[in-house]
């Protein structure tokens, strides 16, 4: 029996769960002083989804998916993406 492994990975930019405390005084001068400011980026900053596939040492195509990842986009990336992998798989007799 043959195994083909996949994963996906969320990479965020700005996605520091780190949280981050500043104690100050309550002053202006304080409360503006750049060392106390920390930048975010606004909506999440940028996120992009990767999933990708191996079958022992062969590799299958990367997806970049965008948005949501809902039923419709798994279905559309197993038809574009897995599917031709495994019959790349089986025309190589891999599997």
């Amino acid at each position: 029996m043959k195994f083909v492994w996949s994963d996906k990975c969320l990479v965020k930019q700005d996605g520091n769960p780190r949280q981050l405390w500043v104690f100050r005084h309550q002053t202006k001068h304080e409360k503006y002083n750049p060392k106390n400011i920390h930048t975010t980026l606004k909506y999440g900053g940028i996120k992009q989804m990767i999933w990708a596939c191996f079958c022992r040492n062969k590799l299958g195509s990367i997806a970049f998916i965008d948005g949501s990842v809902n039923s419709h986009v798994y279905i559309s990336v197993f038809e574009d993406k897995i599917l031709p992998f495994f019959q790349a798989l089986h025309n190589d007799g891999v599997t």
